[in-house]
């Protein structure tokens, strides 16, 4: 029978021996994390992500390709580490920090909150895998913390990657329409992947800060979670329909919608409420709830930002900028006011600008009581 020539090991058949050249030079990918001289055909990988579609689907499970570094996990070399940390890291004794020693330096390791419970929520709907842009002894040394390879089904590293610093599901022996990812950052992401990818917020815990308690506070993997169960239950929907042909790109943008946000822009949200929540920490003053800031000027809301509230002081009364709110109590109610051109009216809270509305320019401006109802939490 004669040899596809499926896989190259040394630029020899897995099968025949015969050097590639003699095979006709067939294109191949490196799968370097499987062995470092082993290359496969096109061919051939489309054949083993054929037979790993056949297992995904008879046991009703995805594929998870999940980041390292700042999402699920946060690192920093040892002598960089400030001597109060270290002596923090003494007295506090977590349970979910490591240190790993490679050949050449030492690290200590911190878990994002509800990692292990996470990888074991997931697993039972996913196959998981692991890309990373870190070097291999560090991805694997990490990995046993994060219950031991076993639980993956490969760990890709910088040695793997074909362009530098690049992640691509070229490497992920599944079909991409079975494929999500999870990783804090979107650029490192060949273009094409882009559809699969589920941003997560991304976790810094050294140096430690004392507010490290906001940190401590991260649920971005329940959030992702949840989203992942979402989309695992629309795409297995129990209708017995050809799942061969559906696509989790496809679910996971519909479920994005269902929720009515994209995961760039809840990203964004959270980081701006985390800040405020961060400063309301670091005042001392306890967080009752998050409210509604509405501000009217003439008759119309002008904006709604999100703030904190307090229950022990006000942090402050919500008032216009000092010079615009003298002008604007100048005026009289019923009387009249010249403006020779537009005036710039600040919103600030706290002492920071939340937004600067423009004033339209007019030669006489009838104020009535709604010119500017003053500011009030609601």
């Amino acid at each position: 029978m004669e040899c596809s020539h499926p896989s190259f090991k040394e630029n020899k058949c897995t099968r025949c021996n015969l050097h590639i050249a003699d095979c006709g030079n067939p294109a191949t990918i490196p799968f370097r994390y499987i062995d470092s001289n082993l290359s496969i055909t096109v061919d051939e990988v489309k054949r083993i992500r054929d037979v790993n579609m056949k297992f995904l689907i008879e046991n009703k499970k995805l594929h998870l390709v999940l980041d390292l570094d700042h999402t699920l996990i946060h690192s920093m070399k040892i002598k960089k580490l400030k001597s109060t940390d270290k002596e923090t890291i003494k007295n506090i004794k977590y349970d979910d920090v490591f240190e790993i020693k490679l050949s050449n330096s030492e690290y200590v390791l911190k878990l994002r909150p509800g990692a292990r419970e996470f990888l074991d929520r997931v697993s039972s709907m996913f196959e998981l895998s692991i890309f990373t842009i870190g070097k291999r002894e560090y991805a694997h040394q990490v990995v046993e913390q994060l219950g031991g390879l076993s639980r993956f089904s490969c760990v890709i590293a910088r040695e793997d990657c074909l362009k530098t610093r690049q992640k691509t599901l070229d490497l992920v022996l599944s079909h991409k329409q079975t494929v999500l990812i999870v990783d804090d950052t979107e650029q490192v992401w060949e273009k094409s992947c882009k559809e699969n990818l589920i941003t997560i917020k991304r976790y810094d815990f050294f140096p430690i800060k004392e507010e490290g308690i906001v940190v401590e506070m991260d649920k971005e993997l329940d959030r992702v979670f949840e989203m992942l169960k979402e989309v695992h239950t629309a795409f297995y929907d129990g209708n017995n329909e050809d799942y061969g042909m559906k696509d989790a790109r496809v679910v996971l943008k519909r479920v994005m919608i269902s929720r009515g946000l994209s995961c760039l822009s809840q990203e964004q949200h959270q980081e701006e409420d985390q800040k405020k929540l961060g400063k309301c920490i670091e005042k001392g003053v306890e967080v009752c709830r998050v409210k509604r800031l509405k501000i009217k000027f003439n008759g119309a809301w002008l904006e709604n930002p999100c703030v904190p509230t307090k229950r022990l002081d006000c942090l402050g009364e919500e008032r216009v900028n000092n010079e615009d709110q003298k002008k604007i109590s100048e005026s009289k109610e019923g009387s009249s006011v010249a403006m020779s051109r537009p005036k710039r009216l600040r919103i600030t809270f706290n002492g920071v600008v939340q937004k600067t509305y423009c004033v339209p320019n007019r030669k006489r401006y009838k104020k009535t009581h709604e010119v500017f109802n003053s500011s009030c939490l609601v």
